[in-house]
């Protein structure tokens, strides 16, 4: 993001792609305000809502291939970025759940959604779980040893 490395969330049930406030101003970002054609808040998946504070105009850059994209700037969002099915659509990305791929472009660009690196940062359910669509769950996982007994 804007030349500086860091994980994004790719998340295809969120509307629109954003960015923390925390974030924004971490990275230095210039926060523009609100337009008429832009909502004061978002809804979240357990149906609370969430302040947009403005947007910021984002290079991404995967594999190589720089997209700009405008992100809103909500107030209370956990994950520092999260991908919305805009930018997805926009970048015309395929999502391989199998091969645990991202393509962007009609394939110009083929990126892993987790790295080798990334899998002491995963973690595992306990047991096969069915979350509802537009809902959120107190869900029972298993942390990598790595963080066991850190606090």
């Amino acid at each position: 993001m804007n030349y500086k490395h860091c994980h994004l969330l790719v998340d295809t049930g969120c509307a629109r792609s954003c960015v923390s406030e925390s974030f924004m101003q971490k990275m230095k970002l210039k926060l523009t305000p609100l337009d008429a054609q832009e909502p004061s808040f978002l809804i979240s998946a357990n149906k609370s809502q969430m302040q947009n504070i403005g947007t910021v105009e984002l290079g991404v850059c995967v594999q190589g291939l720089t997209m700009y994209f405008t992100f809103c700037v909500l107030t209370d969002l956990v994950h520092p970025c999260i991908i919305g099915i805009d930018f997805l659509v926009t970048n015309k990305a395929q999502i391989d759940c199998t091969q645990k791929i991202l393509t962007l472009h009609d394939g110009l660009i083929v990126t892993p959604l987790c790295t080798r690196n990334m899998k002491d940062m995963l973690l595992l359910l306990e047991k096969p779980m069915i979350i509802p669509a537009h809902s959120e769950a107190m869900i029972p996982v298993t942390i990598p040893k790595v963080y066991k007994l850190q606090t």
